[in-house]
């Protein structure tokens, strides 16, 4: 028997027919499927692998500068500090003795570098309280704006529902004055059963249209509703200013604290 491509042909198990089949490298369609996922994934586990070591070693880099410019920064401080008073000497414990330099002048002391660390933390904690005072009122003033656009959306669409009706007002008369000859015509003579549900259904639809067109000619109902949206639309602005300005207010703190962060160097 010839074929006219070089595939491997294997006969059926369990079957006595003399037809042959292709031979399937790698299993099932479900086997082979999850023989190409699994190397997707540990394509994307190799990537990732690779992502981590990268900002590893990026992190690592960076904190390294830092500690070199705040080292640099202490030197600098280090040197240009003076005394306030050349008797402190005097007072120096032996640690403290142990730091000084006599061909450098006055230097800053382990108990000058507790002050320094101190004020820098007190100066952090206190922005740090201004912005969750900050955030609170934030939080508040979010809510309150939420709920302003709720209210708002809600007196907005009974507006625009009433002006909609009032719109169609000739066509609601024209619907009512309609229906209401077709019941007339029809009540001149007894009508059957199947006729009795229709009459009915037709006078509830009349009593429907005669409602909506009386809701159309309500002008109370429009004023209302018309001084009701104005309201809720200056509420809504009000809200939304108080928020913004609030925001903004958050965003500074935030950036004056960040500031405070990386200025601390005796931290």
């Amino acid at each position: 028997m010839k074929y006219t491509r070089k595939y491997n042909y294997v006969k059926k198990k369990h079957n006595t027919s003399k037809f042959l089949k292709r031979k399937k490298n790698g299993g099932t369609r479900k086997s082979r499927e999850r023989k190409r996922l699994t190397r997707r994934k540990s394509v994307k586990s190799n990537a990732r692998n690779f992502a981590d070591k990268a900002r590893k070693e990026r992190r690592n880099r960076t904190r390294k500068l830092q500690k070199a410019r705040r080292q640099g920064l202490f030197d600098v401080a280090r040197q240009k500090y003076i005394l306030p008073d050349s008797s402190s000497e005097l007072n120096m414990s032996d640690s403290d003795i142990s730091h000084s330099d006599s061909d450098s002048g006055p230097v800053i002391t382990d108990a000058d570098l507790a002050v320094f660390a101190r004020e820098e933390l007190e100066n952090i904690n206190s922005i740090k309280l201004e912005r969750d005072q900050i955030q609170s009122a934030f939080l508040q003033l979010k809510q309150q704006q939420m709920d302003a656009q709720k209210e708002f959306n809600k007196v907005r669409k009974e507006y625009n529902a009433q002006k909609k009706l009032r719109d169609s007002k000739p066509l609601l008369e024209r619907q009512f004055e309609a229906s209401r000859q077709r019941v007339t015509k029809q009540s001149d003579h007894v009508p059957t059963s199947k006729q009795t549900s229709r009459v009915k259904r037709q006078n509830a639809e009349l009593i429907k249209l005669r409602d909506q067109i009386d809701d159309a000619n309500d002008d109370t109902k429009f004023q209302i509703l018309q001084r009701e949206l104005s309201r809720v639309e200056n509420n809504l602005a009000l809200a939304n200013q108080s928020f913004q300005q609030a925001s903004s207010e958050l965003e500074r703190v935030e950036s004056k604290l960040q500031k405070a962060i990386s200025e601390a160097i005796y931290l």
